[in-house]
């Protein structure tokens, strides 16, 4: 069985589980790069960034932006 999740409940589960590795965890910050991770953590001197997506367009959508194709 698929359990299907709306975009801001899986914002919330990504949080939730950043929480539980990194000190602190921030929900749609943006970046110098003008990127909005969904949700971003940090911890000893390093990040995790996590983006949630609701479906396959929106995954392959995501390869378009500029920040993806050049970093």
């Amino acid at each position: 069985m698929t359990t299907t999740h709306t975009h801001d409940e899986l914002i919330k589960i990504a949080e939730k589980w950043l929480l539980k590795r990194c000190g602190f965890a921030f929900r749609e910050l943006t970046t110098f790069a003008s990127e909005t991770p969904d949700v971003i953590g940090f911890r000893q001197g390093e990040s995790i960034l996590i983006e949630c997506k609701t479906s396959r367009a929106d995954f392959h959508a995501d390869k378009k932006k500029i920040f993806r194709r050049r970093p």
